[in-house]
Parts: C-alpha cells; structure tokens; sequence
C-alpha cells in the first residue's frame, strides 16, 4: 500500500505572528511616495479653472512686458466681450418695454372711450335729476318725478401696470428721455383718473346714505314725495355726485388723448398735446348734444 503523506507540522502561534510582523515591515519599506496609492479626485472635486503657470520665467524687460500685455489684452478682452453683451440686453429690454407700453395704451384706448360715454350718460341723467328737484314746487311735500335714464356699461379700470412696473425693476431708466417723459405724462394722467374715481365712489356712498336717511331712492322713473329739507339734502347730494363725475370726464378724457398719442408712437411730451386737444374736443362736442 502507498504510503500517506505526512501533513505539515502546525507553527507555534508565536512564530506565526513574528512571519506577520516581518511582512507588514516589508511592505512599508517598499512603499514609497511615489509607489503610495494616492485616490483620485473625483469629478464634482476637479478644478473648474485649470491654470498652467508660464513655461519659463521672464528673464528680461521685453519677455515681462509682453507677459503683462498679454494679461491685459486678455482682461479687456473680456471686459469687452462682457459690456457688448449687456449692450445688447439692455436693447432688447428696452425694445420690448416700449412695445408693452404702447400695446397697453392701445388696449386701454377703447376702455377709456366707453367710460367717457358712460360718464355722459350719468352726466346728463344728475343734470335732469339736479333740475328737477329744483323746479319742485315748495310745498308741505314736494312732489319729484324721475326722468328716464339710458342703460350704460359699468366704468371700468384701464390698465396702467407696464410703465409702474418698469419704474419698480428699474427698467424705465433703459427708456430715452424724451419718450419716458412722454411716458410719465400718460401714467400720471392714468393716476388721476384713478383718483376721480376714488371721489365718484366717495360721492355715491354720500348719495346712498342720503337715500336711507330720507327713505326714498333714486331711480329713473320713480315718484318722490319728499319734504323740502329733505328735497335740498338730496340735492346737494346730486350735486357732489356731479362734481365727482365731472372730475372724472375730464382726467379720463385727458388719460384718452395720452394713450391715444403713445398709442401712435409719439416721441416726446410736447408732441401728445395734438392727440389731448381733440379728446378734449370730441367731449366738448358731446355735452353739447
């Protein structure tokens, strides 16, 4: 029969860590800085700029001067690069503000234009009320028939954001001179038309509270029997009521000539008195009616 294999005799447990230590010392010893394993920077770690310093030192004048020349045409370069950039954005905001102020104008043109004619309409329809009420006969009661009234839309608010906002993001300032003041004189005719009607709604609350206090209310058609002083409260009531709508007429006519003129592209301030005066003519001319 073949013989077994005698198995290797097992190390003492001291020996083992002696032959241990040696290997680990070893490898030390062979590990060097440039044999050390060094990790790799990772992407999101890797410099965004990788700068290569000069290849040689400059060794005289000439080779430092055309080192610092190089440097400098580099920075202008890109300064320059930079401003012609914001030159062109700054166009372009400017472009499409002016082109928002004057679609807003345009679109506020028919707006204005039918809040005028409701304002004729109410005009017209407190004068009757107004005469009336002074025609009565002063009597214990005074007896006061409403004149009809033609139905009108309600006013509305045109819009006047475009050039409020500009002022607010500082944009207004990419505007020429000569157009923003253009510009200015149509928003501050749109704030006071947003005033008057302020007071219109100021003088109806004052009307309404009259109406309760005497009892009666003014609607067209209607009979009133009222007693003189409470015939004259009525009356001035009307007559703030008139005030008021008057105010607003005017402001909102004014509002409609300047929109009109940015509307059609006018350039300066001067130039929107054209578009103001026949507003104001074409109103005129409709009370006259």
């Amino acid at each position: 029969m073949p013989e077994t294999p005698e198995s290797p005799k097992e190390l003492p447990l001291a020996e083992v860590a002696a032959a241990s230590v040696v290997t680990m010392a070893s490898a030390q010893e062979c590990e060097t800085p440039q044999t050390a394993h060094v990790p790799k920077p990772r992407k999101e770690n890797a410099p965004m700029l990788d700068i290569h310093p000069a290849q040689h030192a400059a060794s005289t004048w000439r080779d430092f001067f055309i080192h610092i020349a190089t440097i400098v045409l580099g920075l202008l370069i890109a300064v320059g690069l930079e401003q012609t950039v914001e030159y062109f954005n700054h166009q372009h905001q400017r472009r499409e503000l002016i082109e928002d102020v004057q679609a807003e104008a345009l679109h506020n043109l028919p707006i204005l234009e039918n809040d005028v004619k409701s304002g004729l309409i109410v005009e017209r329809w407190d004068r009757a009320v107004l005469d009336a009420l002074r025609q009565a006969k002063p009597q214990s009661t005074v007896t006061i028939i409403l004149p009809p009234r033609p139905d009108y839309s309600v006013r509305r608010s045109a819009s006047r954001a475009v050039w409020t906002v500009a002022h607010t993001n500082g944009k207004a300032a990419l505007v020429p001179e000569d157009l923003a003041e253009a510009f200015d004189r149509c928003d501050y005719a749109a704030s006071l038309t947003y005033k008057t009607l302020e007071d219109i709604f100021l003088a109806d609350s004052e009307s309404m509270a009259t109406e309760a206090r005497i009892g009666t209310k003014l609607e067209p058609g209607a009979t009133l029997r009222l007693s003189p002083a409470n015939r004259d409260d009525l009356a001035i009531a009307v007559a703030h009521s008139m005030a008021a709508n008057a105010d607003f007429l005017y402001t909102a006519t004014s509002w409609a000539g300047t929109a009109d003129a940015v509307a059609h592209q006018v350039q300066t301030r001067e130039a929107m008195n054209v578009y103001i005066s026949q507003h104001r003519a074409a109103l005129a001319k409709a009370r006259e009616q």
